[in-house]
């Protein structure tokens, strides 16, 4: 299995970039692979809300995207070694807000 390793941008008001590296070798090189995008504009979340997604679920589904998008650019059997967490608690900053 594909060990990767996210490592969030600062996040803008509607969007959050995050860098995804392979894992660090025993020499301790990584090497960035992409940079994927979770959106997170108003109308994003209200096509979220209108699912009957609360805030529990909506960062379920951005879970599933960064999965998702990880899977189609890198491999299919990969899974994080680090900064998901710190990716989903970026964006529950920006949208807990819509779900108040």
């Amino acid at each position: 299995m594909k060990k990767l390793i996210l490592k969030p941008q600062p996040p803008f008001a509607y969007k959050l970039d995050i860098d995804v590296f392979d894992q660090p070798d025993p020499a301790g090189d990584t090497r960035k692979r992409c940079t994927i995008t979770c959106d997170f504009y108003r109308g994003d979340i209200e096509k979220l809300q209108d699912r009957g997604l609360d805030l529990a679920g909506a960062l379920d589904y951005y879970k599933d995207d960064i999965y998702s998008k990880v899977r189609y650019l890198i491999s299919q059997d990969a899974e994080f070694e680090s900064g998901l967490d710190e990716s989903l608690a970026l964006i529950e900053s920006k949208i807990s807000k819509y779900f108040e």
